[in-house]
């Protein structure tokens, strides 16, 4: 661990919901839409070597906060989308 920035990333209370909105994806590729200071959790968690998750148990998982940084980390994700019969799906993977 030497010479590595450690960045810890805690509730500062105002983080935003994720919408579902897939705006990460699309406009601007890689960054979140949502204005708050988890915008760039894609970025963030594509520069890691190594992640540790560190959470109070919820209802037998991690807790809504953390949650929600995994949803706001989806633009670290590659669309791959797929039109079947109308409708967008992921790519199949196999």
């Amino acid at each position: 661990m030497k010479n590595e920035e450690v960045v810890v990333i805690s509730d500062d209370g105002t983080i935003k919901d994720c919408i579902g909105c897939f705006g990460c994806w699309l406009k601007p590729p890689g960054l979140c839409v949502l204005k708050d200071n988890y915008q760039t959790m894609g970025a963030l968690l594509g520069a890691t070597s190594s992640l540790l998750i560190i959470s109070k148990c919820t209802y037998g998982t991690y807790s809504p906060f953390i949650r929600n940084v995994l949803d706001r980390s989806l633009p670290y994700i590659h669309p791959d989308f797929t039109k079947r019969e109308g409708e967008i799906h992921h790519k199949l993977r196999f």
